[in-house]
């Protein structure tokens, strides 16, 4: 698996933040090129998308509290807001990280919520495409 310009376009209204393989330098994502296969950080400066490796938040912080401009949440709380279904962590999963919304008799898992809930995590940098476990992705919370 290999990180794509498809894995990072989502985030992109967002300001992701990514480091730059060859230096360690952190960047806020600009803008990225189809046409080039590049990632933008401003004036003109692009790097190859193998240079590049997003930090995002593992979903199991989901059911934490984090800070996102300036304001301090618990995600999961702000998804069940705006449903009727409750948004909890899957016990029933060998990934720890997985995800089910629901309603009391029925799961409904992270690939069959509300276009609202997956926009939500795509601006929280919540790692959607499981990138950080695939090592293409920086963990937020390894971060100093």
């Amino acid at each position: 698996m290999k990180l794509e310009l498809k894995d990072l376009a989502q985030y992109l209204p967002y300001e992701l933040r990514y480091a730059n393989t060859k230096n360690d330098k952190i960047y806020t994502m600009k803008s990225i090129s189809t046409e080039i296969n590049m990632v933008d950080f401003g004036w003109g400066d692009a790097m190859e998308i193998k240079e590049v490796k997003p930090i995002l938040r593992p979903l199991s912080d989901l059911n934490k509290e984090i800070e996102v401009n300036g304001e301090r949440f618990v995600p999961i709380d702000i998804m069940n807001e705006y449903s009727d279904l409750e948004c909890v962590p899957s016990l029933l999963s060998d990934n720890p990280d997985a995800l089910y919304f629901s309603n009391n008799e029925d799961k409904i898992y992270l690939t069959d919520i509300y276009p609202n809930h997956i926009s939500k995590l795509f601006e929280w940098h919540f790692d959607v495409f499981n990138l950080i476990e695939n090592n293409l992705a920086i963990d937020i919370n390894t971060l100093k």
